[in-house]
């Protein structure tokens, strides 16, 4: 038994779960109404282990789970026999960071090596265009923007996405060796760099209070 990297729902009972490092393109689920049951029985082979399941979700009564290539719909049968489905969407971009995911009311949100895109299970949206995308790169591709150095893709555990109220913040490690936070304004389609005198380490989006009464957790390195 291994730990999984991303466990969700319930979705009709179920919990599900991905990340193990021996079948990484397989995903489980628990024994129906026993989320501490987990049969070897129960688990699909959604991709090959090269594509990987990276981490999941749900939005709009809907699970999910995003690979390295793609986005998967997950169906649990209506049949009572706690089997289930899973189905390519029409999203055909992966996710590159396990943790660059946020899901809201407006769509899910992810990172990949072209840029930072919003999907509800269609083609995505790119939101990154005026900082990188798939033709110039920007700070996606080694490009320095604003004074602010690319991305280091070798720090992927670094890499986070957070809602909060109409923003959605993102963080990265650059090629200096700094963790830095975009902020996008959902409200004006602007990004802003977020500056602070230490660095950051990881951030958390407190939604337990109303978000004109919420607040941002910042944690250091």
């Amino acid at each position: 038994h291994y730990p999984h990297y991303w466990m969700g729902g319930p979705v009709q009972d179920l919990l599900f779960g991905c990340g193990d490092p021996y079948r990484a393109g397989h995903l489980y689920w628990c024994i129906t109404g026993e989320p501490d049951h987990w049969s070897p029985a129960n688990t699909f082979e959604v991709c090959s282990t090269s594509e990987e399941l990276m981490n999941g979700g749900y939005y709009a009564g809907q699970a999910f789970v995003f690979s390295r290539e793609r986005l998967y719909w997950i169906y649990p049968n209506l049949n009572g026999d706690g089997s289930v489905s899973v189905t390519p969407s029409a999203c055909a971009k992966g996710l590159f960071s396990r943790w660059g995911l946020a899901v809201g009311p407006q769509g899910i949100f992810f990172v990949n090596r072209d840029g930072v895109w919003r999907t509800t299970g269609g083609d995505p949206q790119l939101l990154s265009d005026n900082i990188g995308d798939e033709d110039n790169g920007g700070i996606f591709s080694g490009a320095t923007v604003n004074g602010y150095l690319p991305i280091d893709w070798d720090f992927d555990g670094d890499i986070q996405l957070e809602l909060w109220g109409s923003e959605l913040w993102m963080q990265y490690r650059d090629t200096g060796g700094t963790n830095r936070h975009l902020i996008y304004d959902m409200l004006s389609g602007r990004w802003k760099w977020y500056t602070y005198s230490i660095n950051p380490g990881t951030m958390f989006a407190d939604r337990t209070v109303p978000d004109d009464a919420g607040r941002m957790i910042i944690g250091w390195r």
